[in-house]
């Protein structure tokens, strides 16, 4: 970290020096015929922190320069956050699009980009075919047992299930063996059937907190029956979107009581969270992955 004289000492401008570099970086990449992902502009950033600590500013204590890890990163990640959630309010990075292919986010400046290559769609841009989901069940499964292992928690899925291999080729019972319970407060016939039910030791007892019913072949209905019967907030996943209006009419009429206990969310949703968790991790302690989990999925 490199020590200010008090001569040249200025104020934090992380907020300026981060948009600048990033946008400058990416219409430079464009001009190259060049789409970078966030994994590129990251790189980037960190090189001319590293180069150029003292244009971001300095540390609280006015004395030195601005740390990459406690600073300078964590300010990046939100504005990114926020431009990738098209978050209303100043972000910095608003005139940045980024789409995400193949769980690879691709970053563009659409004026520059569109003045290389104008009427290409993004994936004709990033020469990537979109791929569906196989096996939408098990990778959702797969994908929500990631999330569990990162907020610290355990989690319970059906044993018919674990051995199953989702769409990466892995399968619950191997990659989250040091996680995965076969038994939880509330265990009953009904229970047993949910696909995935988040768990927290208290008290030397494991209770459920939180559930979610992968449906994209059964009756939405009957998943949410399973979620009721738990007692906890509740899921339900998809990705038919006639599915969203079968929940809906369902708590507007059939289950009014859990209009505040369960949602509706489109796998997609599921597996972002999940990969912003894996992206922005040296970010995020376990108890702070946890209170987005809850609030967001």
């Amino acid at each position: 970290m490199e020590i200010l004289n008090k001569e040249n000492m200025s104020p934090s401008t992380s907020t300026k020096a981060i948009p600048e570099c990033i946008i400058s970086y990416v219409k430079y990449q464009h001009s190259k015929g060049n789409v970078p992902t966030h994994e590129d502009i990251k790189l980037h950033l960190k090189a001319t922190w590293n180069l150029t600590p003292y244009l971001f500013g300095t540390s609280n204590d006015g004395l030195t320069t601005s740390d990459w890890d406690s600073s300078v990163y964590p300010t990046f990640r939100s504005m990114y956050s926020r431009a990738k959630n098209k978050n209303k309010g100043n972000k910095g990075l608003e005139d940045l699009t980024i789409k995400t292919v193949d769980s690879v986010d691709y970053v563009f400046h659409v004026d520059s980009w569109l003045s290389y290559s104008a009427g290409a769609s993004y994936k004709e841009m990033i020469g990537v075919q979109e791929e569906k989901i196989k096996d939408i069940h098990t990778t959702a499964q797969f994908t929500l047992c990631g999330v569990a292992s990162k907020a610290g928690l355990k989690v319970f899925v059906p044993p018919s299930d674990t051995n199953k291999k989702s769409d990466n080729g892995m399968c619950v019972a191997k990659e989250y063996s040091d996680i995965l319970v076969s038994s939880f407060e509330g265990l009953n016939d009904v229970t047993r059937e949910i696909d995935v039910i988040f768990c927290e030791e208290r008290l030397g007892k494991l209770v459920p907190i939180k559930a979610f019913e992968i449906e994209n072949s059964t009756a939405v209905t009957k998943g949410i029956a399973r979620l009721k019967a738990l007692g906890v907030p509740g899921t339900i996943v998809s990705t038919k979107k006639a599915y969203r209006k079968i929940f809906d009419d369902a708590i507007k009429y059939s289950f009014t009581e859990c209009k505040e206990t369960l949602k509706y969310a489109e796998f997609v949703k599921i597996k972002t969270f999940s990969e912003n968790i894996i992206d922005f991790e040296e970010s995020f302690n376990k108890e702070e992955v946890l209170n987005e989990l809850l609030k967001k999925i």
